[in-house]
């Protein structure tokens, strides 16, 4: 069966069994509202008490508004084609970013990139899981993208399929509480990786400074500059290998796509390989669990991340540069060295090249890095960052399931 002829969703709550009915936006919407701008210019029309967004305020996919930075005044109102929005609104954007929308729970007004749903004939919490839905697969049916403009009429004439009010509630009710864990697991996110930024400024030394300005107990002496290139037994660049060189099985070709900062990124799709007979032919250089690889392309070029165990044998690509350390380092602090934003703004002034530009192995061996005297020091220290990485990967992990199961709760429970 054709699924838009279909009646019913492929999901649904238990208790719920009619069919549900298609109508035009339109038909469910009273009232709409446009937007506009009050003369930037103009500060009396600005910093007063009506909330004001525009369309780069609006994230895709976060359809529940919560903080707006703007705000316009009375006058700023008066003297512009912005409109006070009732609460409980749905706002589209129309123009620049079509396809994101938002519900907005207090009175509001827009810039001139909305159309705003007002006056509604349904649950406009659903009404606005169910349009952003429609809206995706229109834009992806059209050319696979965003598009420049989308006017009233378009979006008015709209189709949608509506269950009766309770089922609409049940639906909404839970697809928001899913959206207030996945808010919940960012937002832990967000406050892990501003821990690691926090400790990254004050467990690695300033500029012009020898000690960090904190440290584990019982480490004391003055950290030292070295050259990047000094701290590893071996520090060359990985094999040049072709596509006709690779095969289905043998020996995994480690990619710069593998490489993440300070995250080794296995790819499960996307595994490269080359034969035992090509890697002697080649004269291939293996790389082992415990080496640090250093992607030279974007992006970030410089992001570095420590070769995990595999099962398998591995080869890298000439892109990536090999780093082994001496046995007076820790691989682990190394590449939280390798993170700083000190360390990827000084790797853009270095990018040289056409249309893909790198930074080259000797330019990245010049690289100044500060290290502790001891490796008891650095040890402790790459132990650290690595748990807190963990960390992060643990509940970016959580979040993106998290948007998968909202992804796919969004194409079975809507028709």
């Amino acid at each position: 069966m054709n699924k838009n002829k279909r009646k019913v969703p492929e999901m649904r709550f238990p208790g719920f069994t009619d069919d549900w009915e298609q109508r035009k936006l339109g038909d469910v919407v009273g009232k709409t509202f446009g937007g506009g701008t009050p003369a930037t210019t103009n500060e009396e029309f600005w910093e007063g008490d009506i909330p004001w967004i525009q369309s780069s305020n609006v994230i895709e996919g976060e359809l529940f508004y919560r903080d707006v930075k703007k705000h316009i005044s009375r006058d700023g109102l008066t003297h512009s084609a912005a409109q006070l929005i009732p609460k409980n609104s749905v706002a589209v954007v129309t123009h620049v970013g079509v396809g994101k929308l938002v519900f907005m729970p207090y009175s509001f007004a827009t810039s001139q990139d909305f159309i705003s749903l007002s006056d509604l004939k349904c649950n406009p919490k659903f009404l606005c899981y169910a349009l952003y839905k429609k809206l995706k697969e229109d834009l992806y049916i059209v050319q696979g993208s965003a598009i420049k403009g989308m006017t009233k009429e378009d979006l008015m004439s709209k189709q949608l399929f509506l269950p009766s009010v309770d089922e609409q509630r049940e639906i909404a009710d839970t697809l928001l509480n899913l959206d207030h864990l996945i808010t919940l697991h960012q937002r832990k996110l967000d406050n892990l990786k501003e821990l690691k930024k926090g400790c990254l400024q004050k467990m690695f030394p300033k500029k012009g400074e020898k000690v960090p300005e904190m440290r584990f107990p019982g480490f004391t002496d003055d950290w030292e500059q070295r050259e990047l290139s000094s701290l590893f037994a071996r520090f060359d660049d990985g094999d040049w290998i072709e596509a006709k060189d690779q095969s289905s099985l043998g020996i995994r070709l480690v990619q710069t796509g593998n490489v993440g900062v300070t995250e080794f990124i296995d790819k499960a799709d996307n595994k490269k390989w080359i034969s035992e007979e090509t890697f002697n032919r080649l004269n291939c250089e293996e790389i082992f669990p415990g080496d640090i690889l250093i992607s030279r392309l974007p992006k970030p070029a410089g992001r570095a991340c420590i070769v995990p165990e595999t099962g398998t044998r591995m080869i890298t690509a000439v892109d990536c540069t090999i780093a082994r350390t001496s046995s007076e380092n820790s691989a682990a602090f190394i590449v939280q060295c390798l993170s700083t934003p000190e360390y990827f703004k000084w790797v853009n002034t270095c990018l040289a090249g056409g249309t893909r530009q790198r930074i080259s192995r000797s330019m990245l061996g010049t690289y100044d890095v500060m290290v502790p005297p001891t490796i008891g020091e650095q040890e402790q220290i790459g132990a650290y960052f690595q748990s807190l990485d963990n960390l992060i990967t643990l509940h970016q992990r959580k979040l993106d399931n998290l948007k998968e199961f909202k992804k796919g709760c969004l194409q079975k429970m809507f028709i």
